[in-house]
């Protein structure tokens, strides 16, 4: 997995969390004074920073994307994590079509493809499993700012060593979420070297 940029201010959950480490690790030397320094024990408090540690690791791998947690606008990212399926289209001319495609392109060919996305509140990664290689994201960017939300990441495929024609190459790609249909919709490039774009339209089957 790799981090990815958003506009969502992340510097006002940071403070928060911050506050919210600064509190447990006081209120955890209120706590054991008043348990233990009746009976002469040595009391302390938790340390401030194994707090923050925890109080991070808990809210970036779990807790933000829990209900409570969006309903309080402590994060707006979308959640993207899960398998989605649907259809890949493009513009090599030598693609071998796939007869499921509900949607068409004109001059593009459609082929089945299925996207496996792993993300936290601060990072992410997208694996592509495609018709002829797979391809994985190496940066990517989520806004909000927008009519939907969107999905850039930048991938690379490492080509198929059985295809002198599918190589080793780089490409972008920018999809728009649409939360209603729990859906992906937009395009795709390659670099030079492979020159070939198209689109891709994905549903997510599990979560």
């Amino acid at each position: 997995m790799h981090s990815y940029s958003t506009d969502h201010k992340r510097w006002k959950v940071y403070f928060r969390l911050g506050a919210l480490a600064l509190a447990i690790s006081l209120g955890s030397g209120l706590l054991v004074q008043s348990l233990f320094d009746q009976y002469g024990f040595i009391s302390g408090s938790l340390s401030l920073g194994i707090v923050s540690v925890v109080v991070y690791h808990g809210f970036t791998k779990y807790a933000w994307n829990w209900g409570i947690t969006r309903k309080i606008g402590l994060t707006k990212v979308p959640d993207f994590n899960g398998r989605w399926e649907g259809h890949l289209y493009t513009s090599h001319e030598d693609a071998e079509p796939s007869d499921t495609a509900e949607i068409e392109h004109e001059g593009l060919t459609p082929m089945e493809a299925t996207v496996i996305i792993t993300q936290t509140w601060d990072e992410i990664r997208v694996f592509l499993d495609g018709p002829d290689s797979t391809s994985e994201s190496v940066g990517a960017t989520i806004l909000l700012e927008g009519q939907w939300p969107t999905l850039t990441y930048n991938y690379e495929n490492p080509g198929d060593t059985h295809s002198d024609e599918l190589h080793h190459h780089y490409g972008t790609t920018m999809l728009d979420y649409d939360p209603e249909d729990d859906s992906f919709s937009g395009t795709y490039y390659t670099d030079p070297n492979r020159e070939n774009t198209g689109r891709l339209e994905l549903k997510r089957v599990d979560d």
